[in-house]
């Protein structure tokens, strides 16, 4: 079961974990499709043990797995080099961009996305 979790509760997490930019609902669908991409690459033989999803400011939805212990560095790492692009054209120019970070980067590279700044609520004193 996916539960829904703030920016501000996954700053305290030290898991590792990859977050999917941009799932829309029905969110059992990415939690198989995640899962069994994971299982059907090596990247791991277990499913996620959890799934939260996270809705930034301006109403996306992301969604971290936690993975679980015995999933392999390496080709997580391959696997996100692969799947974890999307290209898009911007002024005719074809631009790439990461769609599954792991959640060390997400933290630091979406924080505003979440209203914070360096680590802080804005709007809150």
């Amino acid at each position: 079961m996916i539960k829904e979790m703030s920016f501000e509760d996954l700053l305290k997490r030290n898991e590792l974990a990859l977050v999917v930019l941009g799932c829309d609902e029905p969110f059992f669908e990415w939690e198989s499709g995640i899962n069994n991409l994971l299982i059907q690459n090596g990247v791991t033989s277990d499913f996620c043990p959890e799934i939260w999803s996270l809705t930034t400011t301006g109403g996306r939805n992301d969604l971290v797995f936690m993975l679980p212990e015995n999933f392999d560095v390496q080709k997580f790492i391959l696997w996100k080099q692969v799947f974890g692009k999307k290209e898009s054209t911007v002024d005719n120019v074809v631009v790439e961009k990461d769609f599954v970070l792991s959640l060390e980067d997400y933290k630091v590279k979406y924080a505003d996305h979440h209203d914070f700044i360096l680590g802080v609520k804005q709007g809150t004193s």
